[in-house]
Formats: structure tokens, sequence, C-alpha cells
């Protein structure tokens, strides 16, 4: 009697199991219980991702503020400093002599402690006159140089074995710019050059522009700061037009372009996510 309820109990299942609704409703209630685990899945992982994504911008804006910091403080750093170039070298030279000379060119009495140490920039090289970087004591002495600038005359050193008249008129003395403000510098005298802006210079280690003669002068940060200012037209012209292997040749010769063409590439990638020029007076 147990073998025959054992026998058809397994043809009844048979028959329910071979039933059509049956097996739908199985395959119904299989198919929800993995399309749930699939959506627990997918939103643990979304809400992951969004976390993450939380995270990441969190970080990057963490940096980008230490990085205005940093820039921030080298330029602090550089604000007693001043460049100065087109002065021959000579053997045996003293660059302080030479740069308290540059100020008696300016109509300047530059004493000894008005300087605090100055040297000639990288390594010699035949044919290449270096730069030489003055620290000054003081703001106020390097203020006192930069703004005579352009009033350097032979007159005012009669006789010095260096300063000539053909020599003072190739000198420029500017600001002691970071390296990013170096490259931004560039491009807004490129700008000018090409009168996508009225003026470019810089004013205690920031660069500042002007788009008209009425226009407030602006302090640019970033390059898509001036591509704000003149338009991606206008600053898409920086761009080298020559083939690859001819701009390549130019960059090599000319680590400026190579600076340029960097920057817009880089302007090109992170449009999206620039921050506006910031106004000043």
């Amino acid at each position: 009697m147990a073998d025959m309820a054992e026998i058809d109990i397994k043809e009844e299942a048979k028959k329910i199991l071979s039933e059509f609704e049956f097996v739908q409703r199985l395959q119904d209630l299989v198919t929800e219980a993995v399309a749930q685990a699939i959506n627990r899945v997918n939103e643990a992982a979304e809400a992951r991702i969004a976390s993450l994504e939380t995270e990441l911008s969190s970080t990057k804006n963490r940096l980008e503020e230490a990085e205005r910091r940093i820039e921030d403080l080298d330029a602090y750093n550089r604000r007693t400093s001043l460049l100065i170039t087109g002065v021959p070298e000579t053997s045996g030279e003293a660059t302080d002599n030479l740069v308290l000379d540059v100020g008696r060119a300016a109509g300047l009495n530059l004493s000894a402690d008005n300087l605090d140490r100055s040297h000639r920039l990288g390594r010699p090289q035949p044919g290449k006159v270096r730069p030489i970087i003055a620290k000054f004591a003081t703001t106020n002495a390097r203020q006192k140089l930069f703004d005579k600038r352009k009033e350097l005359t032979a007159e005012k050193v009669g006789g010095h074995p260096v300063l000539t008249r053909s020599v003072i008129s190739r000198i420029f003395v500017s600001e002691c710019l970071t390296a990013k403000n170096q490259q931004l510098f560039f491009l807004a005298r490129q700008l000018r050059k090409r009168k996508s802006l009225w003026a470019a210079y810089t004013t205690n280690g920031c660069v500042r522009v002007k788009k008209t003669e009425g226009d407030i002068a602006v302090s640019i940060r970033e390059p898509a700061d001036l591509e704000d200012i003149v338009g991606a037209d206008a600053f898409r012209e920086l761009r080298p037009r020559e083939t690859e292997p001819a701009r390549s040749a130019r960059r090599g010769s000319g680590p400026a372009w190579q600076a340029a063409d960097a920057i817009n590439a880089w302007v090109t990638e992170r449009r999206r996510g620039r921050s506006p020029a910031v106004r000043g007076d």
C-alpha cells in the first residue's frame, strides 16, 4: 500500500509540474526574484558610485584649493624679486653690483642694504646671456626699480664697462613670476599682439588684462579665464597651424609655443569645470 501511495504521489507531482500554468507561475516567480536581486545589486552599486563621485569631487576641490594656495605662496615668496635680462656676462662679475648699477641707470640710489642677494639663472651656455634674479631686502626697494624699469639711460652710468648705450637698450626688468603665471602672461601677450586684448601686464606677481581701454582690469588665474574674456575663436588662434612634424620642430626651438599648445589642450579638456575670471580694480 505504501508503495502504491508513493507512486500515486509521484504521478500527481509529475502531472502538476507538467501543467502550463504551474510552469508559467514558477517561471514568473523565478524571474521576479532574479529581477529583485539584480535591482538590489544595481541600487547598491549606484549608491556606491554616487558616494565615490561625491568623494572624488570633494577630493578634486581640495586638491585645486591646495594647488591655488601653493601657487599663491610661491608668488608671495617672489614678491621681493625681479628678473633682469640682457646684461652681458663677464668673467668674475659681481651680480649684486650689476643690479645696483642697473638701478643707477634708472636714476635710483640703491645701496647694498637694499639688496638681499642676486645670481645668474641656469648653467652657462655658449652664446646665451643668462638673466639675473635679484632678491631685494624689501618690497619697497624692489618696487622702486620695477616702476623705473622704462627709464634706463646710459648717461646715468656714464663710462660703465658693461652698461653701455646699446646694452641698456636691450635690458628688460620684469617681475619674477611663477612658472604658471609666466605661461599665462605669454598667452596674454600673444592675445594683445593679435588685438584680442587692449592691455596685458603683471603687478605684484599677478597677470592682469583689459579687453578694451575702458574696461576694469581682470586678474587671470587660469587659461580658461582668458578664453572667457576673448572668446573661444580668438583663443584657438594661439595654436600653431603647421602640420604635426613642423609643429614639433617649432616647439623644439621655441618652448613658449609648447607651453601655449599644452595650455590650450588643457583648457579644452577642462572647459566644463573652469572657474570664472576674478574681477579687480
